[in-house]
């Protein structure tokens, strides 16, 4: 297919206008205030917003390169822009399939967990996104992209920093750094009988411990029915070292939701109350 079949604007201009007020058959995603995601072709979708980043469509086209396609699916992308106005658009390959509101059946579980198994079996050195940068997701909100972590010390201190005192500290180094998601939900997860499961979603994805994937699927266990405790339940355990470490990062995690901290790199640990705390 050619680029012009696949993209079928000749500007930018003209794809925002389109997305700016799509026909109602091409909406895909429409959160009020969130993401959107519209079908431009028969074979191309665009997601955009403000929150919709250069880092994601990277980290998204890195990890197609690597996985295993009979695993797992994730949408080819072809291109990102922005407009003026800095929100940020992703072209990629329309996947065919459904999304399950209900994600419980034991089997389903199983692949997700497998999937899991196998975004870990790619590791690295260095920790953060798989672009590079500053961190982003529920797991380091409310103070993502404060700097990228260059060693996995920086990466411990980090999350020591945001432990009050008397607090078990996180011991981080000499833990492995493998390929994480980090956003497993079944809004993340489009199905299709007879082929892999397709991942999207590759905003949160990087090179960290994978006590990371746990300590996020505990932050949202209460949502989405019961597929976040079914999955930590299926997914294959942790050793004891990397475990233990589980508690203090939902720690530091729960510190960070109820105070503002000082930069970290300035290794001032004075911290304030929260607004309305």
């Amino acid at each position: 297919m050619s680029t012009s079949e696949l993209i079928p604007f000749p500007t930018d201009a003209e794809l925002f206008a389109f997305c700016a007020h799509p026909p109602e058959e091409c909406i895909l995603c429409n959160a009020p205030y969130g993401n959107k995601v519209i079908r431009i072709s028969s074979q191309a979708v665009v997601k955009f917003g403000v929150g919709v980043t250069r880092i994601e469509a990277e980290n998204q086209s890195k990890v197609y390169e690597l996985v295993d396609h009979r695993i797992v699916r994730i949408p080819k992308v072809h291109r990102f822009i922005n407009d003026n106005e800095n929100r940020g658009y992703i072209i990629m390959d329309f996947v065919d399939g459904e999304v399950l509101e209900e994600l419980e059946e034991p089997q389903r579980i199983a692949t997700i967990a497998y999937i899991l198994d196998h975004l870990a079996s790619f590791n690295r050195t260095v920790p953060g996104p798989v672009a590079g940068g500053s961190p982003y997701g529920l797991l380091f909100f409310p103070d993502e992209g404060e700097a990228p972590f260059n060693t996995v010390e920086e990466l411990e201190y980090w999350w020591n920093h945001r432990l009050l005192p008397g607090e078990t500290a996180a011991e981080l180094q000499g833990i492995e750094l493998v390929l994480c998601h980090l956003d497993v939900a079944p809004r993340n997860i489009i199905w299709k009988e007879g082929e892999a499961p397709c991942l999207i979603d590759w905003a949160s994805t990087g090179y960290y411990p994978r006590l990371f994937e746990f300590c996020v699927q505990s932050i949202v266990e209460d949502r989405d029915g019961r597929f976040h405790i079914l999955l930590l339940n299926a997914m294959t355990e942790l050793r004891s070292l990397e475990a233990r470490q589980i508690k203090p990062v939902l720690q530091a995690w729960s510190n960070m939701q109820r105070y503002h901290f000082t930069p970290t790199w300035s290794k001032i640990t004075a911290l304030q109350p929260a607004s309305g705390t």
